[in-house]
């Protein structure tokens, strides 16, 4: 059987995205607007900027789940580092 190794990619070489999708997403999930990239470095910045990368990474994490769960379908031998469906945390 052939396993195939596929490295997904390096998720810091994603750009910020606000787009509307992602600006209503992120309200529903944390409950303020989404932050703009700025020259700040207050805790309370900060913060918001840490639930931005976690929110940011957790939608990569299930783009690849996505694309993971499209590869197995085709070839259910296939075998890659993505869960089938990424957790909503």
């Amino acid at each position: 059987p052939w396993i195939t190794y596929v490295h997904m990619g390096d998720e810091t070489d994603y750009g910020n995205c606000y787009c509307k999708y992602c600006r209503k997403a992120f309200q529903e999930q944390f409950g303020y607007d989404l932050p703009g990239l700025k020259n700040d470095f207050s805790p309370e910045y900060l913060d918001q900027w840490i639930d931005y990368h976690l929110f940011r990474n957790s939608s990569i994490g299930k783009m690849y789940a996505r694309a993971a769960g499209a590869a197995h379908e085709k070839n259910p031998r296939m075998k890659m580092f993505a869960p089938p469906s990424a957790p909503d945390s």
